[in-house]
């Protein structure tokens, strides 16, 4: 094992996974890379899937830094050092305003029409594809914790600023006799 999966940047108007964020590879210390989605493999144990990205260190080497991608949150990070707007950097090189760091996304508050559903507490994945296609809302009832998921194609406006994930339409509440799609303990 030579690194481990950091992050994921995807697109926000596909849900495509575009790079994996990787710890450093190898012995050295060396800055987290990025991985094209392509270069990983799955692994099945049972019903489990575990990714892996079998490569040479010289490969591994070659890759690109994770700082040659700048996600909306990075992109804001770099406004606040040099007091530009998110508008002024997205017209320069390795900004993108759709390309989103999932990371970044988990704790965004959801809203459906108009009101706060929840949060934003993880992403179901497609293994094959790296398309992430559900999001999983964390909702809190008279204090108890529920885990709800949502497809993207549900999902309308993502928003750095706001730290808000909007929904096209209202998400069903929890039902009557209190037992939600997923629950956790709180």
């Amino acid at each position: 094992m030579a690194g481990a999966l950091r992050d994921l940047y995807i697109d926000d108007r596909t849900w495509q996974t575009r790079h994996l964020v990787t710890d450093a590879f190898g012995e050295q210390a060396s800055p987290a890379r990025l991985v094209n989605p392509a270069r990983v493999g799955i692994h099945w144990e049972g019903v489990e899937p575990h990714p892996f990205i079998a490569m040479l260190q010289s490969e591994a080497d070659q890759l690109p830094v994770a700082s040659s991608a700048r996600p909306v949150c990075k992109q804001y990070a770099m406004r606040g050092q040099d007091g530009g707007s998110p508008s002024r950097l997205v017209g320069q090189q390795n900004n993108d305003p759709h390309l989103r760091s999932c990371l970044a996304m988990r704790g965004y508050a959801v809203q459906a029409s108009g009101e706060l559903v929840g949060q934003v507490a993880d992403f179901i994945i497609d293994p094959l594809s790296f398309i992430i296609e559900s999001i999983v809302i964390d909702t809190e009832t008279s204090g108890a914790h529920h885990l709800m998921t949502v497809p993207t194609s549900m999902i309308t406006t993502v928003s750095f600023a706001t730290q808000t994930l909007r929904l096209q339409t209202s998400v069903p509440s929890v039902p009557d006799n209190g037992v939600p799609l997923l629950s956790r303990a709180a």
